[in-house]
């Protein structure tokens, strides 16, 4: 599991490793980024929601957190969908 060392926590390395997920994702076609958190760790559960993640189950200690990444096909889908209203 990826996480930051708690001395370089608060200096925007997370932010960064996560939209650098998101855009290769969306270069991938890949659907959705999914994740666990520990309900605990409340630094990260304001990230991922900062960054427009939700909370779509729990287990024991941990959150599943998904966002739907806007891949390239449907960028241009909702883009021609909203032209032709």
């Amino acid at each position: 599991d990826p996480c930051i060392d708690e001395k370089y926590r608060g200096l925007g390395i997370g932010t960064e490793f996560l939209k650098t997920a998101q855009k290769d994702a969306s270069e991938k076609n890949i659907p959705q980024i999914r994740l666990h958190v520990e309900k605990s760790n409340q630094g990260a559960m304001k990230l991922y929601q900062r960054l427009g993640y939700t909370v779509a189950g729990e287990k024991d200690s941990r959150y599943l957190m998904t966002k739907i990444i806007l891949n390239k096909n449907l960028c241009r889908i909702v883009n021609e969908t909203k032209q032709n209203q």
